[in-house]
C-alpha cells in the first residue's frame, strides 16, 4: 500500500467536522481550553496553506473563533489543503517566515505532514478538556474511520 496523504486529509476533515459539530452541539458546556485549541488548529492549518499558496492567511493562529464560524472555517481549509495535495508537488520546497519572524525552507510533504500530525495533537487534548467538563469524546482512531464493518 503506498501512503496517500488525500487519504489522511479526508481523515482529518472528517474529525474536524465531527468536532466542529460536538462543539456547537455542547455550547455553553464547551471548556475555553477548547475552543481555544479548535481556534488555533484551524489557524495554524490556515497558516501553513497560505504559505503554501502564497496568500494571505484568514485565521489568526491563537485568536479564539466563535464556535459557530468552526464548520465553515474546517471546509475552507480542507478546500485550500485539497488544491495543494492536486496541485503541488510534495518535494517542491517552499520558502516562508514563521510567526517569530525567522525564514525557513521546507518541502510541502514535510508540511503537510506536520499539520497532520499537529491536528492530531490538539484534537487529542480538546478530547480531554470535553471529557474533564463531562462531554463524551469522540471517536478519532484512524483505523476506526477507516473500518469496515462485517
Amino acid at each position: 500500500m503506498e501512503f496517500n496523504l488525500n487519504n489522511l486529509y479526508t481523515y482529518h476533515h472528517a474529525m474536524n467536522l465531527q468536532f466542529a459539530n460536538l462543539l456547537v452541539a455542547n455550547g455553553d458546556k464547551v471548556p475555553e481550553t477548547a475552543t481555544k485549541l479548535f481556534s488555533h488548529l484551524l489557524g495554524a492549518q490556515n497558516i501553513w496553506n497560505s504559505r503554501i499558496l502564497a496568500i494571505a492567511p484568514t485565521i489568526p493562529v491563537w485568536e479564539v473563533q466563535p464556535i459557530a464560524f468552526f464548520e465553515k472555517l474546517e471546509n475552507q481549509n480542507h478546500h485550500d489543503t485539497m488544491v495543494i495535495l492536486t496541485t503541488r508537488l510534495f518535494d517542491e520546497e517552499i520558502e516562508y517566515v514563521n510567526l517569530q519572524g525567522l525564514r525557513f525552507k521546507n518541502c510541502i510533504g514535510d508540511i503537510l505532514f506536520h499539520v497532520a500530525n499537529h491536528g492530531n495533537y490538539h484534537r487529542a487534548q480538546i478530547a480531554t478538556a470535553l471529557k474533564q467538563a463531562g462531554i463524551a469524546p469522540l471517536v478519532t482512531d484512524y483505523i476506526a474511520f477507516k473500518r469496515t464493518p462485517l
